[in-house]
């Protein structure tokens, strides 16, 4: 039996070793394995000091953790490059960082005084609602719009401040995108927008003096939905860059977090952040007036930076007023006037040429139309017939449909037909033969192939032509068919019958040469 291979001793020793082999390759010694070079790392790790060998040290216990755990990934290298133990997850990175600034408010919030807090909820409308994804691009996003809102519980909105903003040149490739993206969302034009701001000096100073008025040395957070982090964060650094300024706005929180936070604060069911995703992007308050700024509300669109902001407070106000027993006020949800109870879309205002994947969530439902129903026609007053409306064709189609009727009439006084559309047919009599072709058949070329010629009309048999004998004699009014049920017509109408096509169809045929 073989001897056991003996198990690699991980100490300070053997990870200085493994540091200075490649240093003497290249000074010219060869080294083939840790034995050749523990002669000539042993005298230089006697003059290294109790710090520089207690880094090696830790390395060594590092190594012992993670072998003991049975990870056998250290030092190895994945399809990319990079060392596999080194990698982080970005997703839970984010979770820490966003748990830690959820964490940090809630330490400055003393009992039923959160009432009196204040937040500022931040809004960016860029040209194109992705991020440009290019190698020559050199921005990512087109910012265009800027609104801010402070807020608090206890009053609601305290001051609201927007602004258009310049927005920097478009990539050469993405122009296209822009201008739908734009016609679809806020309508902000491309280029040469007469409202638009172009001294982001000016704007950055009074977005600073609108968040932090006393000049304080460290800003209040900014909230924005979660899926906007990103955007606000590069767009704030775009515009202090622009305005030649330090960016101050380091803390851009998650609004759906704040929510949550909110819910737990006064003792109710936390929500969880998908919910509280959904509580904030309702379209309760999407076409409320006095609530957008007045370029957007002159052309009604919803995706306004300032009416986004207000939307964020009206669902807080609306969401947490019974848990924190708020007296709501006009500045908490917008007041409607007398007899404004819903809003009308009419259909000519509905965008119906819209990619799908462009097509926001919180669209609002339009009015549906419901038609009149037909009022019944009048039944005739003999107890024997059931009346039946069929469409009247032509003189042709009503000598065929008499031809019909002729053989179940024997014995009987031919139906008459009276004027208008329809005819009067005895309920007893069915309206067609078994045998004979239905619409569906008749139009698609099938033909009566059955031996031994039509078979003896049997309502027992074919009960889609009216009740059965049966059921007749059961109590069915003494043999009057109560709901009576036919198959139609064997015949479909000619071509004749037919309406002629509009004139706007016929097209010219093109000249000959």
């Amino acid at each position: 039996m073989p001897p056991k291979k003996k198990k690699q001793q991980y100490n300070g020793f053997y990870m200085y070793m493994q540091a200075m082999i490649p240093e003497l390759n290249r000074q010219g010694y060869k080294i083939s394995g840790m034995k050749d070079a523990v002669p000539i790392c042993h005298p230089t790790w006697k003059k290294l000091s109790d710090e520089e060998r207690a880094a090696y040290d830790k390395q060594a216990k590092q190594i012992k953790e993670i072998k003991r755990n049975g990870e056998t990934t250290y030092g190895r290298l994945d399809n990319t490059g990079h060392i596999i133990h080194e990698r982080v997850d970005p997703v839970a990175m984010n979770e820490q960082r966003r748990h830690k600034e959820r964490q940090k408010v809630k330490e400055c919030w003393d009992g039923d005084g959160v009432i009196l807090e204040t937040f500022f909820m931040i809004d960016i409308q860029s040209l194109c609602t992705k991020e440009l994804q290019s190698e020559e691009a050199i921005v990512r996003y087109l910012p265009c719009e800027i609104a801010c809102v402070e807020y608090s519980l206890n009053a609601g909105i305290h001051k609201s401040w927007h602004k258009f903003i310049y927005p920097p040149d478009i990539p050469t490739g993405f122009r296209f995108q822009c201008k739908n993206d734009s016609e679809n969302t806020h309508q902000i034009p491309i280029q040469n927008f007469e409202l638009a701001d172009g001294n982001y000096s000016r704007i950055w100073k009074e977005l600073c003096k609108f968040v932090n008025p006393l000049g304080n040395q460290e800003y209040p957070p900014v909230y924005c939905l979660m899926d906007h982090c990103e955007k606000i964060e590069w767009c704030l650094d775009w515009l202090s860059f622009k305005a030649r300024c330090h960016n101050f706005f380091d803390n851009v929180y998650e609004l759906e977090g704040l929510v949550m936070d909110l819910f737990a604060h006064a003792g109710g069911n936390m929500p969880s952040k998908s919910q509280a995703h959904d509580l904030l992007t309702t379209s309760v308050f999407d076409y409320e007036r006095d609530t957008r700024c007045p370029y957007h509300e002159e052309i009604e669109v919803r995706f306004c930076s300032l009416g986004i902001c207000k939307r964020y407070c009206f669902c807080l106000s609306d969401a947490l007023a019974n848990l924190y027993d708020l007296d709501l006020t006009g500045a908490h949800l917008p007041e409607k006037p007398d007899g404004s109870v819903y809003t009308v879309i009419e259909p000519h205002q509905m965008l119906l040429d819209v990619d799908p994947m462009q097509v926001q969530a919180s669209r609002p439902r339009p009015v549906a139309y419901m038609p009149p129903k037909p009022s019944p026609r009048p039944l005739p007053s003999s107890a024997n017939t059931t009346s039946l409306v069929v469409p009247a064709y032509d003189t042709s189609r009503r000598k065929q449909l008499e031809s019909d009727l002729g053989p179940f009439s024997q014995g009987t006084s031919k139906p008459t037909l009276p004027a208008g559309r329809g005819f009067v047919a005895p309920a007893d009599k069915p309206l067609r033969r078994p045998h004979s072709l239905g619409i569906a058949a008749s139009m698609s070329g099938v033909q009566w192939k059955g031996s031994g010629g039509p078979k003896k009309d049997n309502t027992d048999d074919w009960p889609s032509l009216g009740e059965s004998s049966i059921s007749a004699r059961r109590g069915g009014r003494g043999g009057v068919h109560t709901n009576p049920r036919y198959a139609g017509h064997s015949i479909p109408p000619p071509a004749s019958a037919a309406p002629p096509p509009p004139m706007e169809w016929h097209v010219k045929s093109p000249r000959t040469l």
